[in-house]
């Protein structure tokens, strides 16, 4: 009953899309992507809950956080301002890229909630941190990569600041 209007909205984006130049290309990628995600997480949903394993492969974790920012942009953080501080050094990350980008797009979501629609900043972040380094089983060494997405909202009420990360 879902993917019956789904289909309709890809054709109609296709049909908008046919007149459009490639610099305004971007927001029917967009709709064509978000369909994709909505189609797996409803196959998903019919499993009722048989969340399938990760489907790990090598992707770049910019264009992930650069889809989630491009979708969050023209939905629930159009009032702000997102802004990016990227290592571009960073390799092809080892991940499952659909469930790494709801993911972000969950925690960009939730900065967005902070500002309770006043607007303000979130940044992304991706990088090295030099001083950890964490250890395989076999011996081999590597460097964790990190994604921050932080807000400059007004943070956690102080009455449950101390006790929010116990459970």
């Amino acid at each position: 009953e879902i993917k019956n209007p789904l289909a309709g909205i890809i054709g109609a984006a296709q049909l908008l899309s046919m007149n459009l130049s490639s610099k305004d290309q971007e927001l029917p990628d967009l709709i064509v992507n978000a369909r994709r995600r909505i189609v797996a997480l409803l196959e998903q949903v019919e499993q009722f809950g048989n969340i399938r394993s990760p489907e790990r492969k090598g992707v770049n974790i910019h264009d992930l956080l650069d889809r989630a920012r491009k979708s969050a942009a023209v939905g629930f953080a159009a009032h702000m301002k997102i802004v990016e501080e990227y290592d571009p050094s960073l390799p092809p990350t080892w991940v499952d890229g659909d469930q790494m980008l709801q993911v972000f797009l969950n925690l960009i979501k939730n900065a967005a909630e902070a500002s309770d629609g006043a607007g303000g900043t979130i940044k992304l972040r991706t990088f090295y941190d030099m001083s950890i380094r964490l250890r395989r089983k076999g011996g081999s060494a590597f460097m964790p990569l990190n994604v921050e997405i932080f807000d400059d909202g007004p943070g956690l009420p102080e009455e449950i600041s101390d006790e929010a990360f116990e459970h």
